[in-house]
């Protein structure tokens, strides 16, 4: 009260000496990045030196009005884990990211920092995505083969083995060939493009065959097979 100064006027001095400044934009490669000067506080000495006020004669800093120390913010929020205390730590991907190497890069640190923990604790995934998209891609696998077996199977009682030979071959190309260009495109493989190449299973069976069975009839009606 001796320097005539208010609460509000020490926060605002505070915020206003320690923003971040903008220093312009880089762009590489990977995207476009704004570049900021660090920011000024980094220890309770920092807070402590930082300007409030200043006058003709002299300048209030907040180590004159405030005894600056390093402590913890209230908790607004409380985290269990099996009834017990935990830190919940969220991480997003970034838009574009793989899921699955964003995941594993994770675990990576995850299991690095393992080893500088107190004995005693541990860590937990408890929303890990990477574990259903997994589940996706092995059902995708799972459906490929079973539809090429099936068409397989079908198409050599009903047609001939080189109509059967050529379905069987045609499907998982197919998935193949759209797989790469996917990537030459710089997609990657999220849920939308998993549900997709799920539902795709279908029309491509139902394709192939029509496709085969309209050569096969054209051939015996004496279309020259070249």
């Amino acid at each position: 009260s001796s320097y005539g100064l208010q609460l509000d006027q020490v926060i605002q001095g505070v915020a206003s000496s320690n923003s971040l400044v903008a220093a312009g934009n880089l762009e590489g490669s990977e995207g476009k990045y704004a570049v900021k000067v660090p920011s000024l506080i980094e220890t309770p000495e920092d807070v402590a030196n930082l300007p409030v006020v200043a006058t003709p004669n002299a300048v209030v800093q907040a180590k004159d009005v405030a005894t600056i120390r390093s402590t913890f913010k209230d908790a607004e929020t409380v985290t269990r884990l099996d009834g017990r205390p935990a830190i919940a730590i969220e991480v997003k991907k970034r838009i574009g990211a793989n899921l699955i190497d964003t995941l594993t890069h994770v675990r990576e640190v995850s299991d690095n920092f393992i080893k500088t923990m107190p004995e005693g604790m541990h860590v937990t995934y408890t929303q890990d995505k990477s574990v259903f998209v997994n589940q996706l891609l092995g059902d995708l696998q799972n459906h490929v083969m079973i539809a090429v077996i099936l068409v397989f199977i079908v198409i050599l009682y009903a047609l001939s083995g080189r109509a059967s030979l050529l379905i069987g071959l045609a499907i998982p190309s197919s998935f193949l060939m759209g797989i790469l260009l996917l990537a030459m495109m710089g997609y990657t493989i999220n849920m939308i493009v998993l549900f997709s190449l799920i539902l795709a299973v279908g029309m491509l069976v139902d394709d192939a065959i029509i496709v085969t069975e309209f050569a096969e009839r054209r051939m015996s009606e004496g279309m020259p097979k070249a």
